[in-house]
């Protein structure tokens, strides 16, 4: 019985899986999509299913599972617009993300900052125009959706703004 002992692996958002078995001399079958071929691209996380088949017609099935890595939203916890180019900016960061809103508050409550686009950073001023905000710290909320299992997230943090 054809065997090639397929373990369970992961892969982070944007990769492809790719599995070559062009060198054995077998027919494959691969998964629910009955995809015929010696070369299969991986690119949802999933049970699989590899249906092997010998010269002489012998059967084999591999039973592997594919996870997504970990994909955590990444938040500094400080930032410094003070035009030396460097950490100008406060921004959220993470792959594989929409229907995002980000809110920033200052102490009062008050808004300071939002924005729908997680490209969009905070700059330290009011809306990203003319009135500065002053040093200290400020909370952040962000919503958003996951591309592969669609849930709404909700994370807080707080940052702190030094000049």
């Amino acid at each position: 019985m054809p065997y090639f002992g397929l373990n369970d692996t992961m892969f982070c958002y944007g990769e492809v899986l790719q599995y070559d078995f062009s060198e054995y001399q077998f027919r494959y079958y691969w998964d629910k999509e009955i995809a015929e071929g010696d070369y299969f691209e991986i690119d949802k996380p999933g049970d699989k299913l590899l249906w092997i088949i010998d010269s002489i017609g012998c059967l084999g099935i591999e039973r592997f599972s594919v996870v997504l890595c970990p994909n955590p939203l990444y938040a500094p916890n400080a930032f410094s617009p003070n035009s030396d180019g460097v950490n100008e900016a406060f921004r959220l960061f993470r792959m594989g993300t929409y229907d995002f809103n980000l809110t920033i508050v200052n102490e009062w409550n008050e808004t300071v900052f939002s924005a729908e686009d997680i490209t969009q950073g905070w700059n330290g001023k009011k809306n990203n125009i003319e009135i500065e905000c002053p040093i200290g710290a400020y909370i952040w909320s962000a919503t958003y959706k996951d591309v592969n299992d669609h849930q709404i997230r909700i994370e807080t943090g707080e940052v702190m703004l030094i000049r």
